[in-house]
């Protein structure tokens, strides 16, 4: 039997028993993974892309777009998430539709967020390349990957 370790992070009790069988999963999964076609011969994949900026690497610093996103927010989703739970749970729906509207909404902050531009801005070399300061836009394939699952 596999043992899960729920983080008591202010949730309500009875909330965290009933998502436990249940969660959603905010990032880019393995079915959004691959680059565009534009860029089919690129040798790394959305996933690999997007891990090397949310951690950085020997010469790309760190560019937090999903850890930065869900710490900054966490108050507003756990709102987000209550509200919608009560409605849901008012029109007799099941707990999927307040799972699946919170992770609309952290993906879409995500992606909010790249567009804003997260410091430090692009190498010199890499403005060159690419025509624009702005990190993690380059083709618009990352950010069209990120997305969200509910899992149970």
């Amino acid at each position: 039997m596999k043992t899960r370790i729920v983080k008591d992070s202010g949730w309500p009790r009875w909330l965290l028993r009933l998502v436990q069988k249940k969660q959603v999963t905010v990032g880019i999964h393995q079915k959004r993974a691959n680059r565009s076609k534009k860029k089919a011969g690129a040798s790394r994949t959305n996933v690999q892309i997007g891990t090397i900026h949310e951690f950085g690497s020997g010469k790309i610093p760190q560019r937090s777009f999903l850890r930065s996103t869900y710490d900054e927010n966490l108050p507003k989703y756990k709102e987000y998430f209550e509200r919608a739970y009560a409605r849901a749970t008012k029109a007799k729906k099941k707990v999927d539709v307040p799972l699946r509207l919170v992770g609309l909404k952290i993906a879409s902050d995500v992606r909010r967020k790249i567009d804003a531009g997260i410091p430090p801005p692009n190498a010199p070399s890499t403005v060159k390349r690419k025509g624009s300061s702005k990190p993690l836009i380059d083709t618009g394939a990352l950010k069209r990957s990120i997305g969200y699952e509910v899992k149970t």
